[in-house]
């Protein structure tokens, strides 16, 4: 059986922490606030700005690498454009090639039968005159 499991980035990890540890920090001081747990000076008021932006940050990094992704995808996509076109020419190419080949078969065909026609008048030709003498 195939192994299956996909390898986890570092990457995805972090934006993973950063965006869901920002939204868990804005609903933890929400409620405190709420509660009233929190009651102090207005430096703590700013934690919801400091959990929003490590929250917008981890979202970034999602974005990045779906960015990332993306042009991956357009770089392979260009590749196989690439591949469609040189098959397209080659097989261009090839249907040229048969077709000057049938058209000499063609050719070929009708030169015979003409050989043909031309025994056969021949032998009609000696037949009547071999019945005339």
């Amino acid at each position: 059986m195939a192994d299956t499991k996909k390898k986890v980035k570092f990457s995805d990890v972090l934006a993973g922490i950063l965006t869901w540890g920002g939204a868990l920090g804005i609903v933890g001081w929400y409620v405190g606030k709420v509660t009233g747990v929190i009651n102090t000076p207005d430096s703590v008021n700013l934690l919801p700005y400091f959990f929003g932006g490590t929250g917008v940050a981890g979202i970034a990094l999602y974005c990045g690498r779906a960015i990332a992704r993306l042009d991956r995808v357009e770089a392979d996509v260009t590749k196989l454009m690439a591949r469609t076109n040189r098959m397209d020419n080659t097989l261009i190419s090839i249907a040229t090639k048969l077709e000057i080949n049938l058209k000499q078969a063609q050719q070929q065909r009708r030169q015979v039968q003409q050989q043909r026609q031309q025994r056969q008048q021949q032998k009609q030709q000696a037949q009547k005159k071999a019945q005339a003498k």
